[in-house]
């Protein structure tokens, strides 16, 4: 009996407690929040704007990955390629903002996925892989002109 006296009694006294504290159920938004969303509509009606810093230091880290990854193909070290795709892929994207042709970044981005993909099956060939390295260098090239003779001037 003195058992049931005190589970009820500590029911009682949560639900007391939940009560009181309101649970959070009728929170307002925080002011903040809703300042920040005027921000971001003028942010997105303000237009293209070049992101900050120099892309070319990104291009030079992508070339040392192609030859990198080129060596790995060679020697058969696929995990080591699939990395390396990987990193490839993630500096084309960071690369991409800072090009002006839309067909160059296309190129990049689909190359750069195709690449990765390449090494990422269960089952690589080795040919294929080394045509997809081709073609994202031949991308990476084209990326190199259009960033050069483009307005990016930080």
């Amino acid at each position: 009996m003195k058992k049931t006296k005190l589970t009820v009694l500590a029911l009682a006294l949560v639900l007391a407690l939940a009560f009181v504290a309101g649970c959070g159920g009728n929170e307002q938004p925080k002011p903040q929040a809703q300042a920040q969303q005027p921000q971001k509509q003028q942010d997105a009606h303000a237009g293209h704007v070049m992101p900050a810093g120099d892309p070319l230091p990104l291009m030079k880290d992508m070339e040392k990955g192609l030859q990198d990854m080129t060596k790995q193909v060679k020697a058969g070290q696929m995990m080591d390629a699939q990395k390396s795709a990987g990193q490839l892929a993630s500096l084309a994207d960071k690369v991409m903002p800072h090009m002006n042709d839309a067909a160059a970044q296309a190129g990049l981005k689909k190359a750069a996925g195709e690449l990765r993909d390449s090494v990422g099956g269960a089952k690589v060939d080795q040919t294929v892989v080394e045509g997809k390295m081709k073609a994202m260098q031949e991308a990476r090239a084209q990326a190199m002109k259009n960033l050069q003779a483009g307005s990016h001037n930080h």
